[in-house]
């Protein structure tokens, strides 16, 4: 299974995206993550989302197409995501937003599924595959992060931190949250509290620790394995130069 699909005659940049999608797919959630700390839950702050949202889902179902993966479910997620996300733009229908994110969140899984699955299919390490693994990581910490956000729009309490114990976290702690608990670096100050808050983190330990263990020892053992294969070889094309080589004269 393959990610790249390229067309000839097109700018290098493009075509470097068209090569390496999981590329693009890292590219867009590293972007959505530097504009994360801008974002609060105003009218603005949500259209900047929502389009975030739009082109964010939009390459990672084209990620799971060019993959081959059955696309049916994420297309389906997409458009459920899309439409909902939209609607919430509107005052009487504030309340989807927190759907949008549930169902961006499972699109998120679905296509780190998928990725995870390219990455394992081949006995060598690719530089897409390296873009994957990063893809990857980014996905699961955002589809956290919208797990965590549309638990807090159902119960306001579910986390507190050591600023503001008594008020909702902003998006950019439960980002921050999401992302220190799946690299198992640490809680930090923002702290889950509820039942359900306390599951979804349990969740995403076991998530980012099988993850990381998994791709980074296979990553490590395929690159070992291809080091030992080149010595092998480069010491075999010395033996047999040696053995061809004509035999000295001597006087």
């Amino acid at each position: 299974m393959g990610l790249a699909f390229v067309n000839p005659g097109i700018p290098t940049q493009i075509s470097f995206f068209r090569r390496h999608p999981a590329a693009l797919l890292l590219a867009v959630q590293v972007l959505g993550l530097i504009m994360l700390p801008a974002l609060h839950d105003v009218f603005a702050s949500r259209i900047a989302l929502a389009v975030f949202s739009v082109i964010s889902m939009l390459v990672a179902v084209l990620v799971v197409i060019r993959s081959q993966a059955v696309s049916a479910l994420a297309i389906l997620l997409g458009v459920l995501a899309l439409a909902t996300t939209l609607a919430s733009l509107f005052p009487p229908y504030r309340f989807l937003l927190a759907y949008g994110m549930v169902f961006e969140g499972l699109l998120y899984l679905y296509t780190a599924g998928v990725l995870v699955y390219y990455m394992l299919s081949d006995h060598h390490v690719t530089l897409d595959e390296m873009f994957a693994a990063g893809a990857t990581f980014t996905l699961l910490g955002w589809a956290f992060t919208y797990a965590y956000i549309a638990l807090q729009h159902f119960d306001p309490q579910a986390f507190t931190g050591l600023r503001d114990p008594g008020t909702p976290r902003t998006w950019i702690e439960l980002a921050f949250l999401s992302f220190t608990n799946l690299s198992a670096t640490g809680i930090g100050d923002v702290l889950p509290i509820s039942p359900y808050a306390r599951l979804l983190a349990i969740f995403e330990q076991i998530f980012g620790v099988g993850y990381l263990g998994v791709i980074v020892s296979r990553f490590l053992s395929l690159t070992m394995h291809g080091i030992a294969s080149d010595a092998h070889a480069h010491g075999s094309k010395s033996q047999d130069a040696s053995t061809n080589s004509p035999p000295e004269q001597h006087l």
